[in-house]
């Protein structure tokens, strides 16, 4: 078998990342500091190239963080659906299913669905 090369992976960028506040703040600070010379195109390629290196950077010290925050969300909703399959859960326990729940849909967390017992 042949192996072919086709270059560097891509940079994917999420629209969630226009959520955080420090996306804002680097993205605005490295735009008006870089310093380009050459023509309009050239300087504009320039841009994107360094600041998808600011943005992997920022990524690589922020993320790890999110990536824990989601094991958690993860281990509560699997805990959750355990509980809510063999009794009958009380209001504290309810609301606090919900709102985890909320944010399991948010982050696209596909866990297992189950019904609670009523």
């Amino acid at each position: 078998m042949k192996y072919v090369d086709f270059g560097p992976c891509t940079f994917c960028f999420f629209n969630s990342w226009m959520d955080r506040k420090a996306f804002a703040n680097i993205v605005a600070k490295f735009w008006l500091h870089f310093q380009g010379y050459g023509t309009f195109d050239y300087i504009l390629a320039a841009k994107f190239k360094h600041l998808k290196n600011k943005l992997k950077e920022w990524r690589a010290s922020d993320f790890p963080k999110e990536e824990e925050d989601l094991k958690k969300i993860k281990s509560k909703v699997d805990w959750s659906d355990s509980i809510a399959k063999t009794i009958i859960l009380s209001k504290v326990e309810q609301a606090e299913r919900r709102d985890v729940s909320i944010i399991n849909r948010y982050l696209g967390y596909d866990g297992p669905s189950i019904e609670m017992k009523t």
